[in-house]
Protein backbone atom coordinates (compact mmCIF):
# COMPACT_ATOMS: atom_id res chain seq x y z
CA UNK A 1 0.00 0.00 0.00
CA UNK A 2 2.73 2.68 0.73
CA UNK A 3 4.64 1.49 -2.59
CA UNK A 4 1.55 2.28 -4.18
CA UNK A 5 0.82 5.36 -2.91
CA UNK A 6 4.25 6.34 -3.49
CA UNK A 7 3.97 5.66 -7.00
CA UNK A 8 1.02 7.94 -6.96
CA UNK A 9 1.62 10.78 -5.16
CA UNK A 10 4.78 12.32 -6.66
CA UNK A 11 7.20 10.06 -4.57
CA UNK A 12 6.14 10.60 -1.17
CA UNK A 13 5.32 8.78 1.43
CA UNK A 14 1.87 8.18 3.30
CA UNK A 15 2.13 10.77 6.05
CA UNK A 16 1.34 8.98 8.96
CA UNK A 17 0.47 5.12 10.03
CA UNK A 18 -3.20 6.58 10.40
CA UNK A 19 -4.13 7.01 6.31
CA UNK A 20 -1.72 3.98 5.76
CA UNK A 21 -4.02 1.80 7.69
CA UNK A 22 -6.92 3.42 5.83
CA UNK A 23 -4.90 2.09 2.49
CA UNK A 24 -5.28 -1.62 3.64
CA UNK A 25 -8.35 -3.51 3.71
CA UNK A 26 -9.15 -5.32 6.18
CA UNK A 27 -8.17 -1.68 8.26
CA UNK A 28 -6.58 -1.76 10.55
CA UNK A 29 -5.00 -4.85 9.85
CA UNK A 30 -5.53 -7.96 11.55
CA UNK A 31 -2.16 -9.98 12.63
CA UNK A 32 -2.05 -13.49 13.53
CA UNK A 33 -0.23 -12.68 16.98
CA UNK A 34 -2.71 -10.57 19.68
CA UNK A 35 0.07 -8.79 20.52
CA UNK A 36 1.14 -7.58 16.73
CA UNK A 37 1.75 -4.40 15.72
CA UNK A 38 3.70 -2.58 13.26
CA UNK A 39 5.68 0.69 12.91
CA UNK A 40 5.71 2.59 10.03
CA UNK A 41 8.31 5.66 9.15
CA UNK A 42 7.00 8.10 6.85
CA UNK A 43 10.34 9.48 5.82
CA UNK A 44 11.52 6.27 3.86
CA UNK A 45 8.55 4.34 3.61
CA UNK A 46 9.68 1.64 6.26
CA UNK A 47 7.23 -0.71 7.41
CA UNK A 48 8.58 -3.22 10.56
CA UNK A 49 6.88 -5.85 12.30
CA UNK A 50 6.28 -5.01 16.24
CA UNK A 51 5.61 -8.35 18.13
CA UNK A 52 5.17 -7.57 21.95
CA UNK A 53 5.10 -10.67 22.71
CA UNK A 54 6.33 -14.10 20.32
CA UNK A 55 4.97 -16.51 23.17
CA UNK A 56 1.33 -15.11 22.21
CA UNK A 57 2.08 -16.48 18.35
Amino acid sequence: AAAIYYGKHDGNFPPGKGLLNGLVNPSPPIFQCPSGDYTYDATNGRITLAVNDADLC
